[in-house]
């Protein structure tokens, strides 16, 4: 991100360190031109060079610089340049952590001929000093409420750079040095962030422009060239200023000036051939920041309250998803994995959704009433405002549109954020959208990994955040929600049982268990995970779910016939493979839990497991495990099984049978799931909420009720 040309840190006052070479020059330049005041420091030795840094820097003015002598590796010095800061300033908002050593008194040398003392003093000049100013400083942040820390790390951390391990090893530990501070300090308002900048041409560093290291910096793919100084200053500037606060906990690549999120772009495969799909071109701090800048100034446009148009937008949104139906399953398959049947019902309930809420567009919502002194109130529901959209990879289409649509039926702008997997897809549906009518500003894509979701929910100009996802991705949704008071909706992990009573139909339940253990080879958050019967039952249940289990044989999911495809990657295969690895030597294996390759394709294909003699506590009861593997349980009676069936921390979706409909919904009542099927199961309507408790997340989506999580409920007071 270049800093703007306006950049205002006027009465701002900022720390830098390392300050004599050609860098921290032009960081004592730039702060003070944008109006901060600087206290500049480095070693004592270089005092005078300080001084004359310090002295030009405040004839280019409008702010104020002084320079402090200080060994950063030692508190009390650190401690007495903080205090001046305090004194001379009055507080402290940033600091710029550029002070470092890249080489020893031997200069380079290959790893066997670095010695202890080598890495005792790149590391503790690097790491430990910079953790000694941030520790000392952090008080003095913390009370502006508005606290900056700026590590500079150096691409080599991930590149790496011939001869120089310990200083590369330093600087990778710089990156996990902010990702710790961060979290511990955001809470009192401080963000932390580091830089890594290529190669800079430096006079300090200017003998290193050569050979193996200048390779190592650059890097394919990464920074193709050596920088100057003056690359840093917009970056690193910007960090240190108060509108950079939706960021922290970011090692940020600088390139030309550019804040990049990500060293390359991201590659997904195809699941099914492990061919390289379409490169993901991530999204840039820049790309942010105008994206939702954008997006809220169009809910200031008539999209918000022409509800007959946007009516109209979502149907001629549904035709359009419709006459391209056959091409946008394919790519489904593509880019998941999932079979062309699971594919095709996605994109039909895709449209189902925005053909209901096109409906919804239209409803007035809120109420009015008098009150008991005859004066009226009126209660009115507003579009809550600029909404990320965090989709998963397994369900793309659907669970975008499932939460987009209701969002738009209400007025809301868009900020849209894909799994890297299924980017792809996600554009396609959304530039659909925009042929049907939706105005550019009002609905956006931002792709890229957690950090683009974490930058874009921490946004000040963000009002709300919908996720689906694993309750990880939802926890840490939830942290950056609370740094602006950002609206979660949640929908996360699960861990779905069914619940089989004495007198339900054992068969037709676990023939309806055993596919709905295979939705999307397992990875899908409804899946069925656990089956639970009366112990008088478990043989004749082992018995049927051994035979379906028997005929779920993997295969090409481009086979119109097709039950179930490969799992989506090679880190899937790995975690559920472990789970059966744990199965086999805690419980009992009945069935599957092999890794097979139909017709030769590459892809990670696994048999559907049946899992039985397994402790409650067990992981493979606990987990989201998130593949193919169904447990069979038993319980002693009615109490037993609701105890079983509520021991996991999930709830997003259970299950329940019996032919006593009384009985089956006394039980329902007592599950703690957001839906519980009687009799049936994995049945979703674009009219009924769904959402999660507990771990499974928060809030609902679908229906007339998840209209209001959209929404902001207005009280107005009419004195009559």
């Amino acid at each position: 991100m270049n800093a703007p040309a306006n950049l205002d840190l006027t009465n701002r006052v900022v720390l830098v360190t390392g300050v004599t070479g050609d860098i921290g020059t032009a960081y004592v330049r730039a702060f003070t031109t944008a109006g901060a005041n600087v206290v500049a420091a480095d070693l004592p030795h270089l005092t005078d060079a300080g001084e004359r840094i310090t002295a030009q820097a405040c004839e280019g003015g409008p702010g104020h610089a002084i320079f402090q002598p200080c060994d950063i590796t030692d508190e009390a010095s650190v401690e007495a340049v903080v205090q001046s800061a305090v004194k001379t300033f009055g507080a402290l908002h940033s600091v710029v952590n550029n002070a470092a050593i890249y080489r020893t008194l031997g200069g380079k040398r290959s790893l066997t001929e670095l010695t202890t003392a080598d890495w005792d003093l790149v590391l503790h000049v690097n790491v430990i000093g910079m953790w000694q100013v941030i520790k000392v400083a952090a008080p003095q942040l913390a009370a502006t409420g508005q606290g900056r820390i700026v590590n500079i790390a150096s691409v080599v951390a991930r590149n790496g750079a011939p001869g120089f391990a310990h200083y590369v090893a330093s600087k990778a530990a710089v990156e996990g040095l902010t990702r710790a501070a961060a979290r511990e300090l955001g809470v009192d308002g401080t963000t932390v962030n580091s830089v890594s900048p290529g190669l800079v041409d430096d006079g300090a560093t200017r003998d290193l422009n050569s050979g193996d290291y200048l390779k190592a910096a650059a890097g394919a793919r990464a920074i193709p060239r050596p920088m100057v100084p003056e690359d840093l200053v917009g970056a690193v500037t910007w960090l240190a200023g108060p509108s950079s606060g939706f960021v922290t906990g970011q090692t940020l690549i600088v390139d030309g000036g550019g804040l990049r999120m990500s060293l390359t772009n991201l590659q997904p495969l195809d699941p099914v051939t492990l061919e390289e799909l379409s490169p993901v071109v991530t999204a840039s701090l820049d790309d942010v920041d105008s994206a939702a800048t954008s997006s809220a100034a169009a809910m200031a446009s008539s999209w918000p309250t022409e509800h007959r148009r946007r009516a109209e937008v979502l149907h001629a949104w549904a035709d359009l998803l419709r006459a391209e139906s056959e091409s946008l399953a394919s790519d489904l398959v593509r880019e998941t994995g999932k079979t062309r049947s699971e594919a095709d019902a996605e994109i039909l309930g895709s449209i189902d959704s925005l053909r209901f809420n096109a409906g919804l567009a239209r409803l007035p919502l809120g109420s009015a009433g008098s009150l008991w002194d005859g004066s009226e109130a009126h209660l009115v529901r507003q579009p809550v405002g600029p909404t990320v959209f965090i989709t998963p990879w397994n369900w793309p289409a659907l669970l975008l549109l499932r939460d987009l649509a209701p969002g738009f039926a209400v007025g809301v702008t868009a900020l849209v954020k894909p799994a890297p997997q299924t980017t792809h897809i996600t554009s396609r549906v959304v530039a659909l959208g925009h042929r049907a009518g939706i105005p550019a500003e009002v609905l956006q894509v931002l792709p890229g990994g957690a950090d683009v979701g974490s930058a874009l929910v921490r946004h000040p100009a963000t009002a709300a955040v919908a996720i689906t996802g694993s309750t990880a991705a939802g926890q840490a949704v939830m942290r950056d929600a609370a740094e602006t008071m950002t609206r979660p909706l949640l929908e996360l992990g699960g861990k779905a049982s069914m619940l089989v009573l004495p007198d339900g139909d054992l068969e037709a339940a676990l023939t309806q268990a055993a596919r709905a253990a295979i939705v999307t080879s397992g990875q899908m958050c409804m899946a069925c995970t656990r089956v639970l019967v009366h112990q008088d039952q478990l043989a004749a249940a082992e018995k049927i779910l051994h035979d379906a289990f028997s005929r779920l044989a993997p295969s090409d999911p481009r086979r119109p016939d097709s039950l179930l495809g490969p799992l989506v990657s090679e880190a899937a295969m790995d975690k559920v493979s472990g789970y059966v690895d744990l199965a086999r030597r805690d419980a009992r294996l009945i069935v599957g839990g092999e890794q097979v390759h139909p017709d030769g394709l590459p892809g990670h294909f696994l048999v559907p497991a049946l899992v039985t003699d397994v402790d409650p506590n067990s992981p493979l009861v606990q987990d989201d495990i998130f593949g193919p593997l169904l447990t069979l349980e038993s319980y002693r009676d009615d109490e037993d099984a609701l105890a079983l069936s509520n021991a996991t921390p999930f709830g997003l979706a259970a299950s329940v049978w019996s032919r006593d409909l009384s009985r089956a919904i006394s039980t329902a009542r007592r599950l703690q799931a957001g839906t519980v099927w009687v009799n049936g199961y994995n049945r979703s309507y674009a009219e009924m909420p769904s959402g999660g408790v507990r771990m499974s997340g928060l809030g609902r989506t679908r229906g007339v009720d998840g209209l209001a999580q959209f929404t902001e409920l207005k009280h107005i007071h009419l004195s009559v």
